[in-house]
């Protein structure tokens, strides 16, 4: 009987490896120039956020050492070009940094045609050599063991490069 079970099991052994795509990205120079370009853009970004800040403190700054010389009617206008200075801020920050931003753009137009051929180079080797799953294991927190004999992940580098 037993003997029975483990011929039936061996004749559906499915064949199962890992990748770890992050290791195949980081070995691609194109995905290391988008991540260069994404970096130099979010710098200048940040930057001109920055200089935007910078003024609204100088506004402030200036509204605070004059206040006191100021009518009422002119410290309201002065609070309210303050405030407006800071939603213009926060307002581009989110459409530069935002869920829909310039850079979310960006990373989309340059990161998924990388990724997609790396997908479709895992697909093309799992097809070919006859793997039934193959997972990625850069984000996988629940696996507690893998095999190294099941890491194709050089594998795959090699037929992007």
């Amino acid at each position: 009987m037993f003997i029975a079970l483990v011929a039936f099991t061996g004749a559906y052994a499915q064949k199962v490896g890992y990748v770890n795509s992050e290791t195949i990205l980081n070995s691609l120079p194109a995905y290391k120039s988008a991540q260069q370009k994404l970096e130099s853009l979010a710098l200048q970004y940040k930057d001109d956020l920055d200089s935007q800040l910078s003024r609204v403190e100088d506004l402030y700054n200036s509204y605070q050492e004059s206040k006191n010389y100021l009518s009422n009617s002119q410290r309201q206008a002065r609070e309210t070009e303050i405030i407006s200075a800071e939603r213009r801020v926060k307002q581009k920050q989110e459409e530069y940094f935002g869920e829909n931003g310039a850079i979310s753009r960006k990373q989309a137009e340059l990161l998924d045609p990388i990724r997609k051929d790396v997908e479709e180079a895992i697909d093309a080797f799992a097809s070919a050599n006859g793997y039934v799953m193959v997972i990625d294991i850069t984000n996988a927190p629940g696996v507690m063991y893998l095999d190294p004999k099941a890491d194709i992940t050089q594998q795959i580098i090699s037929i992007i490069k």
